[in-house]
């Protein structure tokens, strides 16, 4: 009867914490959502295991994980433009007394509050320092990595741990054996994230001050959101159907936009905005001679060059998209809006003038090298709906009626 009492006891004591614990987690859903991910995770009965992967060379699937990180490694790199010449890079000013900001000095109290902020529940990146470590040594750490960063950035120089990234590929939807429906997701160095997240505040700081950015992108920047686009096209659509109007609309997806970005495409836009001196050269030797890793279970793939784009699981990298990017309005007369690389261009009454637009978009964005994507691009027409066609337009086209 006694064991009975105390296994009863202790029953209910675990109930109790069981669902003490549950509902702490729903409580701070919020603040920590991760917790509930785990804890989803946990309850379920049928784990994830890797899936395989189809051989390219002879269309069978391979089941061995290294193989299959290669397979994806190999896919990845393949969008990717030819890497260019170090003479070509040698192009682009590092030095000129018309720039904006050149000089950026790195302060203690900066690094300390950063390394405190510190979420310790992510990942560490390649090198392997882990982000607990980082948060409850911060006293001790934040006057030697302020060093680090200062002699980093006057000097130029970039550490090659900080040029790896680690990629876990996710599924994003359809045939899990093709890599092409894995997306990549990076993780990179944590305290380079330091770094960057110093330097993008600066140029951020700077472009809005004198506002640089261009008021059509609502993508990675502060007061803006899907919801700011959504709101500036949902305004101008709705005045003109209220007026009888038909709006003419496209909606543009550009083809792994973060990946095929040349660098010195890259480099030449932010000495546009105004980014040059040793600011300008730091940031080119983050960009170059970069490597990645994909990694399947405990196995990963060796080491793959980065020859283009923007280095995703990056702080920098969105900025230096959007900088970019930044031009791409001017390039068209009319109405349009973008949200990062997701572009919405229309046209009242008039598609004839949509059409102009989207040549001009196209051109604009093959001169720098990206190409639209028209497998995931489509026009809506909004209002009454006019018997028309869009000369030479390629894109799938979906009506919308108002029989009113």
């Amino acid at each position: 009867n006694s064991y009975k009492k105390c296994r009863n006891k202790c029953t209910s004591m675990l109930r109790q914490h069981k669902y003490t614990s549950e509902r702490n987690i729903l409580d701070r859903i919020k603040e920590a959502p991760k917790l509930l991910f785990k804890l989803v995770r946990s309850k379920r009965t049928v784990k994830t295991i890797p899936h395989p992967v189809i051989i390219p060379e002879t269309g069978k699937l391979t089941t061995d994980l290294k193989q299959s990180a290669t397979i994806m490694a190999m896919h990845y790199s393949k969008v990717q433009q030819p890497k260019q010449s170090p003479s070509v890079l040698e192009k682009v000013k590092t030095s000129n007394a018309n720039i904006g900001i050149q000089e950026l000095t790195f302060s203690e109290s900066t690094v300390d509050f950063l390394l405190r902020k510190i979420d310790p529940g992510t990942s560490e990146g390649p090198d392997m320092i882990h982000p607990r470590v980082l948060k409850e040594c911060h006293t001790t750490l934040a006057p030697l990595y302020t060093k680090l960063f200062q002699l980093s950035f006057d000097a130029g120089i970039v550490p090659s741990a900080w040029k790896v990234a680690k990629i876990s590929p996710i599924h994003k939807g359809g045939d899990k054996s093709d890599p092409s429906n894995f997306r990549p997701v990076s993780l990179t160095s944590v305290p380079c994230k330091i770094m960057e997240k110093i330097i993008r505040k600066y140029i951020m700081d700077f472009g809005l001050k004198n506002k640089l950015f261009h008021t059509a992108q609502h993508g990675f920047l502060p007061q803006r959101s899907c919801l700011t686009n959504l709101i500036t096209f949902l305004d101008s659509i709705t005045k003109a159907t209220d007026e009888g109007k038909t709006v003419y609309s496209i909606y543009l997806d550009l083809s792994k936009a973060f990946d095929v970005l040349p660098h010195i495409k890259i480099l030449q836009s932010l000495e546009e905005f105004g980014v040059g001196g040793k600011l300008l050269n730091w940031i080119k030797e983050f960009l170059t001679d970069r490597s990645f890793a994909v990694q399947i279970g405990p196995d990963k793939s060796p080491e793959v060059p980065v020859t283009s784009g923007v280095p995703q699981g990056s702080v920098l990298g969105p900025l230096l998209f959007t900088i970019f990017v930044n031009g791409l309005p001017d390039s068209v007369d009319q109405h349009c809006t973008m949200f990062a690389d997701d572009i919405k261009l229309w046209s009242i009454d008039d598609p004839i003038k949509l059409q102009e637009n989207i040549d001009r978009c196209s051109a604009w964005l093959t001169k720098r090298g990206i190409n639209i994507n028209p497998d995931k691009s489509g026009v809506i027409i909004y209002g009454l709906f006019r018997d028309v066609f869009i000369s030479d337009c390629q894109f799938t086209i979906i009506l919308i009626y108002n029989y009113s």
